[in-house]
């Protein structure tokens, strides 16, 4: 049981950004607008990853008990960096893909994932249930302030 939660708090987040990778490859191809797509998305979310460590670096919330801890992660704890990537990376795909209900359910589901990587993270010991809200909600600024730029930008 412990080498699944340390999967999904530790690794899981590479499968997501894979998986949305090459979702986006067989929609798009191997076009101008794939690469321009990729490049927004993923760099919206490595922004939304970066602002969060900014955040744990101002708050200097400490994780939980490191004895505890299944995995190690010497940094603070406020807001989880891996909720907030996968949060922008859900709600700017919501944004950005047609309004086909099957392609609504990518965002949906990459959304949900943010979640289910954040309780990983909560049970492997290196974060608060409130870490994983703080991630969320910054993923969430990110996603909309960035939404509202990109569309400013094309």
């Amino acid at each position: 049981m412990n080498l699944i939660i340390i999967f999904f708090a530790k690794y899981f987040i590479f499968v997501i950004i894979v998986a949305v990778g090459l979702y986006l490859l067989s929609f798009y191809g191997h076009t101008k607008h794939f690469y321009k797509k990729s490049f927004v998305l993923f760099g919206s979310a490595l922004f939304s990853w970066i602002l969060a460590h900014i955040l744990k670096d101002i708050i200097k919330h400490p994780r939980p008990d490191e004895a505890l801890a299944m995995i190690g992660d010497g940094t603070y704890s406020f807001p989880s960096g891996h909720t907030s990537l996968i949060t922008t990376l859900g709600f700017l795909l919501l944004k950005d893909l047609p309004a086909d209900r099957h392609r609504r359910m990518i965002g949906y589901t990459v959304v949900v994932l943010a979640f289910v990587v954040g309780f990983a993270r909560v049970l492997a010991g290196v974060h608060f249930w409130y870490d994983i809200i703080g991630g969320f909600v910054t993923g969430l600024i990110v996603a909309i302030l960035l939404d509202r730029v990109i569309k400013k930008l094309y």
